[in-house]
């Protein structure tokens, strides 16, 4: 994992490394790895990530979204204004939102990249608290059910690798949406089936079919 991972952060891309570290420490969890080496991976990671800020390896921008994040009170105009519009966004939509296509941060742009990394923003906004829970209660399922072929899967290599793809999944719309509603600092990390991209939406389609071909091939005898 180690290889990718760090050619990954120097495009720099930040987000898809922690993607990579996530999965591949759900991976090791469900394969039987030890809490004290699962404890082990942890340390190593926040060293790392100490290391790489007192190295200058992360850019000014990833330092600021970080600063941004655990300072809300300063640099509402500059870093934090992203995040603010989302949480103004998503606030307007009440209960019911404003009405599809309807939403004035959404429809004037108030809100950078609402096609991609905060599309989770247009969903809030125009269709409220009720849409928003919806979206995810269904991503809710769809990682279930991989989480239930992979306990299904007829050997140990469909079984991990049903795990890492529901955790892909689960990481995503975790990060997406906490950054979103201002849980978690900003990150660029699209949510799957609903930002725009083609090749991550390619991505998302073949893990989903990867996953549906372990279902296919699963044991004939439940556990």
């Amino acid at each position: 994992m180690g290889v990718p991972a760090v050619l990954i952060f120097m495009q720099p891309d930040l987000g898809t490394m922690l993607v990579f570290g996530f999965v591949t420490f759900v991976m090791l969890f469900v394969a039987g790895t030890t809490v004290r080496q699962l404890v082990m991976i942890i340390v190593l990671g926040i060293v790392l990530l100490l290391v790489a800020v007192e190295l200058d390896l992360l850019r000014g921008y990833q330092l600021e979204r970080l600063q941004g994040f655990f300072s809300p009170g300063e640099q509402t105009l500059e870093v934090n204004y992203n995040q603010n519009q989302s949480q103004i966004a998503i606030g307007s939509g009440g209960m019911f939102g404003q009405g599809l296509f309807e939403g004035t941060q959404t429809n004037l742009a108030f809100v950078p990249s609402q096609t991609t990394d905060f599309i989770f923003t247009a969903v809030a906004e125009q269709l409220g608290f009720v849409g928003g829970t919806l979206v995810i209660g269904l991503y809710a399922a769809l990682i279930w059910r991989m989480l239930m072929i992979a306990a299904a899967a007829r050997d140990r290599f469909g079984e991990l690798a049903a795990t890492g793809i529901a955790a892909m999944f689960g990481f995503h719309v975790f990060v997406n949406v906490g950054m979103a509603v201002g849980l978690l600092p900003v990150t660029g990390l699209p949510l799957p089936f609903l930002s725009f991209g083609g090749s991550f939406y390619i991505a998302m389609a073949m893990s989903v079919g990867i996953v549906n071909s372990i279902w296919m091939t699963r044991s004939p005898v439940p556990r």
